[in-house]
């Protein structure tokens, strides 16, 4: 079952987007890309309190702390990681006639924690974080075209651009202000997942590879989870790697040293970009009957879970093609 959004914020401070599912993970990374820097950390939540119960989550960016609201009518602050660190649970009041369940999405303007609130009837009011309407009194917001209230999934405050960010459920993000809320940008789509388990970037494998691949194939993943790598940073991070310059030698420096060496470029980013913490999802392939013949090459997972062979001794990515067979060792 596919994991439910329960809660968006944005740090102001960082720019970093964070995601709290229902499953009691959070991920962090951009708004376009939600899971870029980590994914499947835990998250505590109040004493008595579950996921499903989570109207949405802000970041104030004053102080960094975390504020979740809640369908019972309260409200706690904590980390991204224990969200009632700071503050146990309090009552939070809205506008005459509205629940908890009308509200859509919630934000905190990072300049002086000025908290939104965003309705399904269409309105939006603004106050504190315990007085949704202490500020103004509701007002319309509009949409973009196609979009509706219930289709939203998370919203949040950018201090960097003074931006609203909008997440809807088919995928799509947009920026705006309070009441227009794709003043700034129409909606694009956004990437939620860019973490594989090794079990899945097997499954990947064969799925995509079908009978090229040896019924009795090795796979050997080094790590428990990999980075799917945009195609584009893939393609700059072979324009950076030297490694296609070494010179060949047979039975010393060939076909699977070229890879090996390509993928320890790939390890060497990984490594310098602490923030993401996750191998790319770059291995090397050995085959008997590649168009070259018996070769070892590289072979990478995309973010949009594509299976893409590159020749490490000239940087060319390629898919897969009608010849190749017979891969008997994945190693990543």
């Amino acid at each position: 079952m596919a994991k439910k959004i329960v809660g968006m914020g944005i740090n102001g401070a960082t720019e970093e987007c964070y995601v709290w599912y229902d499953d009691q993970t959070v991920s962090s990374g951009t708004f376009d890309r939600l899971s870029r820097h980590r994914f499947g950390d835990s998250y505590t939540l109040p004493k008595g309190k579950h996921p499903k119960d989570i109207v949405d989550i802000a970041i104030a960016g004053s102080s960094g702390h975390c504020f979740a609201w809640y369908r019972d009518g309260t409200v706690s602050s904590g980390t991204v990681s224990d969200l009632d660190r700071f503050k146990k649970p309090l009552k939070y009041t809205l506008p005459q006639g509205k629940t908890p369940a009308d509200i859509v999405g919630m934000a905190l303007a990072d300049s002086d924690d000025q908290c939104f609130a965003w309705y399904r009837d269409g309105t939006v009011s603004s106050g504190t974080v315990n007085d949704l309407e202490k500020h103004t009194q509701t007002r319309r917001y509009c949409l973009p075209k196609g979009k509706t209230p219930v289709d939203i999934v998370g919203m949040d405050w950018d201090e960097s651009n003074g931006h609203i960010y909008v997440w809807f459920g088919d995928g799509d993000v947009c920026q705006g202000t309070i009441s227009d809320l794709d003043k700034y940008e129409k909606p694009r789509k956004y990437e939620t997942k860019q973490l594989f388990s090794h079990l899945e970037i097997q499954e990947i494998l064969i799925e995509t590879l079908g009978e090229k691949i040896c019924i009795d194939c090795t796979y050997m993943f080094a790590d428990a989870q990999y980075y799917a790598t945009p195609e584009k940073d893939v393609q700059k991070l072979l324009k950076k790697s030297k490694s296609d310059k070494e010179k060949y030698i047979l039975e010393i420096h060939d076909c699977d040293d070229f890879a090996l060496s390509l993928k320890h470029d790939f390890i060497k980013d990984a490594y310098k970009n602490g923030k993401r913490r996750h191998p790319h999802a770059l291995g090397i392939m050995w085959a008997n009957a590649l168009r070259e013949g018996a070769h070892a090459i590289n072979v990478v997972i995309t973010d949009n879970q594509e299976v893409k062979f590159i020749e490490p001794q000239n940087d060319r990515m390629f898919a897969p093609r009608k010849e190749d067979g017979q891969i008997y060792f994945f190693y990543f």
